[in-house]
């Protein structure tokens, strides 16, 4: 189970977190809406949308704290940062702190 990549991109520093499968967003959103107005906007201008990268590629609608989005990688909620700053750095570590609650979730669940 993927949930941190952090790679070189032609020079640009990507972070992504994975929420992993579809089924999973509904977890993500619950989490999120307990959250501020402004942390959840932070976190909707860094979820990982589809650019429609080719023709036969066209993403997923997914529904993000009640607004569909457009998503790649399967249609789960996951989460991108280009080149994150200090003030990046604790909206990533909260968004790991999700990621493990669920983790941990779907484990007891099994």
């Amino acid at each position: 189970m993927q949930v941190i990549c952090i790679e070189n991109q032609m020079c640009d520093l990507v972070i992504r977190v994975w929420g992993a499968a579809r089924v999973e967003n509904d977890m993500i959103n619950e989490r999120l809406m307990r959250e501020d107005e402004a942390t959840r906007k932070y976190f909707a201008r860094h979820l990982w949308g589809c650019t429609g990268c080719s023709t036969s590629h066209l993403g997923w609608i997914v529904d993000l704290m009640g607004k569909p989005r457009r998503v790649c990688s399967g249609g789960g909620i996951n989460f991108r940062w280009v080149n994150p700053v200090e003030a990046d750095i604790e909206y990533i570590r909260l968004c790991l702190k999700y990621r493990r609650e669920i983790i941990d979730e779907l484990k007891m669940k099994k």
